[in-house]
């Protein structure tokens, strides 16, 4: 058998082999990054839950304490509180914000 055959078969085996090792990486890679996916959209839903309720809480607060006189602006607290609905930084979604905002409106 000639060398130059032998040369090029083992240099098809390696160039098939770096393949196989190349592809194995890439789906290993893409596995990891499913699950990194998964866990900040998990991360984002539990924001938005603890977000979400601490809005409810606030409102009802402001409600309560500025009905029982303890708070005698609670015009300013409210507006606070709708300005902060409006930072750039807000993982609010657009229906989340105005539910947070009819609960701060809400007398």
């Amino acid at each position: 058998m000639d060398y130059t055959l032998i040369e090029f078969l083992v240099g098809v085996a390696t160039i098939v082999g770096f393949m196989y090792k190349f592809e194995r990486d890439v789906r290993r890679d893409i596995e990891e990054l499913r699950i990194g996916l998964t866990n900040v959209q998990w991360g984002v839903g539990e924001l938005r839950r603890v977000v979400n309720g601490l809005g409810d809480f606030l409102a009802n607060l402001v409600e309560k304490l500025s009905g029982k006189g303890v708070l005698e602006d609670a015009n300013l607290l409210k507006t606070v509180l709708k300005n902060m609905t409006n930072t750039v930084t807000n993982p609010l979604t657009s229906e989340e914000r105005k539910r947070l905002l009819e609960l701060i409106d809400k007398d």
